[in-house]
C-alpha cells in the first residue's frame, strides 16, 4: 500500500517540474475558466505573481473579453484543440504583447469537460512587407 500511495507523487512531482520549468507561458483551467496552474512563465507574461492568476478567470490574460471569447469560439470549432491562435495577452498594468495560442480541452474518463489547458508564446507580428516577401 505504502508503494502505491508514493507512485502518483512521484509522477506528479515529474510533471509539475516539466510544466514548471516550461519555457513558454502554460496555463491550465477549470470547466468554469478559473486559472488553476500556472508555470513560472505565464507569471512573467502577466507581470504578476503566480498567486495573483491561481483563482483568476482565464479572461484576466486575455486584451478584452472578446479575445477570450474567440479562443474559445476557435477551440470548439476545431474539435477542442487549437494550435498558434493569434491573440493579445494582457499584462497586470494594462500592457498588450502578441501571442500565438496552443490549447486543448480537458475531459475526465467519462467524456464531461473538466477544464482547458494551453500555452501563450510572445512573438514580433511580422510587418506587411516581411508579409509580402514570405508569400
Amino acid at each position: 500500500m505504502e508503494k502505491q500511495m508514493q507512485q502518483p507523487r512521484g509522477r506528479g512531482g515529474y510533471l509539475e517540474a516539466l510544466l514548471t520549468s516550461c519555457p513558454v507561458a502554460i496555463l491550465a483551467t477549470d470547466a468554469e475558466g478559473k486559472i488553476t496552474f500556472a508555470n513560472k512563465e505565464a507569471g512573467k507574461l502577466a507581470e504578476c505573481e503566480l498567486r495573483e492568476l491561481i483563482g483568476q478567470s482565464i479572461v484576466t490574460i486575455y486584451e478584452s473579453l472578446e479575445a477570450a471569447r474567440e479562443t474559445n469560439r476557435k477551440l470548439y470549432q476545431n474539435n477542442g484543440a487549437i494550435r498558434d491562435h493569434e491573440s493579445m495577452a494582457k499584462t497586470k498594468s494594462g500592457k498588450l504583447i502578441p501571442v500565438r495560442i496552443s490549447a486543448a480541452h480537458i475531459y475526465d474518463s467519462s467524456g464531461k469537460y473538466i477544464g482547458a489547458v494551453g500555452y501563450f508564446e510572445t512573438y514580433r507580428p511580422w510587418t506587411n512587407e516581411e508579409a509580402k516577401i514570405q508569400a
